[in-house]
């Protein structure tokens, strides 16, 4: 989708019952590969060991697991002008600022957790159980 399109997606996305979802941010633009000052960035080489020049899906780690459908493509983040707005790629780890004509794909983020936008199905199932988790782990304490 474009830009405009993914603002207008996730500023109405409503899943899990969660209404504060938004684009991951990102406040630098990152010539150089290893980027890690965008959530994107850090999700890509701090918590899912990519390699600049790779696609993360060559990256082994279990994290990886986590996610589904993560495309070795580039993703929206923040406005960065009036016509172009920063991205992120999953194929190569740089952190560019493209037009925002262009169509890329989306990852909805919300409270500093990264995640992709699961079937509703399963997000109901994944914030049950985390619900539940963590009752559980209060209740125990």
């Amino acid at each position: 989708m474009t830009w405009s399109d993914a603002t207008d997606w996730v500023n109405n996305l409503n899943t899990g019952g969660y209404t504060d979802w938004r684009l991951p941010t990102t406040t630098i633009r990152c010539f150089s590969l290893n980027c890690t000052e965008s959530e994107m960035g850090h999700l890509f080489y701090k918590e899912l060991s990519g390699r600049g020049g790779q696609s993360i899906l060559s990256s082994g780690d279990p994290d990886l697991d986590l996610f589904t459908n993560i495309q070795p493509y580039y993703y929206w983040s923040t406005e960065f002008d009036r016509f172009t707005a920063w991205n992120f790629h999953f194929g190569f780890g740089s952190q560019p600022a493209n037009g925002k004509e262009n169509e890329f794909y989306t990852w909805a983020v919300r409270s500093g957790d990264v995640t992709a936008v699961p079937i509703p199905t399963t997000a109901w199932l994944y914030i049950t159980g985390l619900i539940t988790l963590l009752k559980r782990r209060n209740h125990d304490s």
